[in-house]
């Protein structure tokens, strides 16, 4: 009779001291699994260029060409300029479009002149192994015809990359539009223009030709493969496994 006693004592003690482990490693998984999904769902957000009074641009007023500065950080993003400064239109302007808001304006900039004026989109310090994908811009002219050489224009956009440790380009020529008139030119990327590190285009022409408004892109965020997640989640679960067996073997040993 004592001796099965003990026994039942003692498959007791087993299921009070197992019970408390398995639920927490239930629990461990069920939270690593939910970590692995917000952090890959999450790695991709969506943004907007556009250049309103908050970024620093003097809308109202009645200037065509109105200085800005030579490069501005708006949404996570570097634009810039290759010479001068940019110029945009104040509301009250020609040339400002009336497709936006009445706090937003587009980016321009002089002439081209002699040589070629070069705007630049770059993320603003990026993290390691971060890029971007440009999803779309939208074109607008930005010249009187009276000073236009060329009436219709067309822009060509060359997107900057690292593939497979190598840097590589890929160009893209937009649709004509009229530089003299505010009809709006969306140009959409397709996805060889994912991955950059940089995009480029130029003013072109020996006149003022366009300017440019609402750049959306997506920004990429370098995480490991949900695979590399679990394989790390599985060894952590041995780990601990492992330890409970030693830390329960103790306490089967007490009674």
């Amino acid at each position: 009779m004592h001796q099965v006693m003990t026994m039942k004592t003692v498959e007791k003690s087993k299921s009070q001291v197992w019970r408390p482990f398995v639920l927490f490693v239930c629990c461990f998984v069920c939270l690593a699994n939910v970590l692995v999904s917000e952090t890959v769902h999450g790695a991709v957000v969506t943004r907007t260029m556009q250049f309103n009074n908050s970024d620093g641009f003097t809308v109202v007023g009645s200037s065509d060409d109105k200085p800005g500065a030579s490069q501005y950080v708006i949404e996570g993003m570097y634009v810039g300029i290759s010479t001068g400064k940019f110029l945009y239109p104040q509301q009250s302007s020609d040339e400002w479009w009336d497709g936006q808001s009445d706090q937003s304006t587009s980016l321009g900039s002089q002439a081209a002149g002699t040589g070629p004026i070069q705007f630049t989109l770059a993320l603003n310090a990026p993290a390691p192994g971060q890029t971007f994908d440009m999803e779309s811009i939208t074109l607008l002219g930005y010249s009187e015809l009276s000073t236009t050489i060329e009436q219709t224009v067309r822009v060509n956009f060359t997107g900057t990359k690292i593939v497979n440790g190598t840097m590589s380009s890929v160009t893209l020529l937009s649709g004509e539009f009229e530089a003299d008139e505010l009809t709006p030119l969306v140009v959409t990327f397709g996805d060889e223009f994912h991955g950059l590190t940089s995009l480029t285009w130029s003013q072109g022409g020996t006149a003022r030709a366009h300017q440019f408004d609402n750049i959306t892109f997506s920004t990429v965020t370098a995480v490991p493969e949900p695979g590399t997640f679990l394989a790390m989640i599985a060894l952590a679960t041995m780990g601990f496994v492992t330890r409970g067996r030693r830390w329960i073997g103790k306490r089967l040993q007490v009674v």
